[in-house]
């Protein structure tokens, strides 16, 4: 079993250009949502407190979007990013102390790929439907 809150994701807000307003949502609605298709990495056992000390640096919560469960500096998280932010946020542990690396999550996923899926599954904003393209 694995500790669901040892997960911890952040994201650029720039990644999203536009909102999803109640209806029907098709492909071209996600890809004007998150067009540049970014892969999903992974970094082990990032303690709390660097991801705690990245989130007070000025400026921080302007360009980024965080999981939204508080953080534990006495707990390792596995920290999941899209790859646009990758350098930068390896950086930022880098220069804490960090010494782990980030390597591609799931190749079959982007950021694009994911919303996509999410609106299928699960949205329910005024109950749209997923529209293919061609209908």
């Amino acid at each position: 079993k694995v500790d669901v809150d040892t997960y911890y994701g952040v994201f650029s807000r720039g990644g999203l250009r536009y909102d999803l307003y109640p209806g029907d949502v098709n492909l071209d609605d996600i890809v004007t949502l998150t067009p540049f298709h970014n892969e999903f990495f992974v970094a082990n056992n990032v303690p709390g407190m660097m991801l705690i000390n990245i989130k007070s640096q000025h400026g921080f919560h302007w360009h980024y979007a965080t999981s939204d469960q508080a953080l534990n500096g006495n707990l390792h998280y596995t920290l999941f990013m899209d790859g646009y932010d990758r350098a930068e946020l390896m950086s930022r542990l880098t220069s804490q102390g960090y010494s782990g690396s980030a390597s591609r999550y799931d190749t079959t996923l982007d950021t694009t790929t994911i919303w996509s899926e999410f609106v299928k599954a699960q949205w329910s904003c005024d109950q749209p439907r997923w529209v293919p393209l061609n209908a």
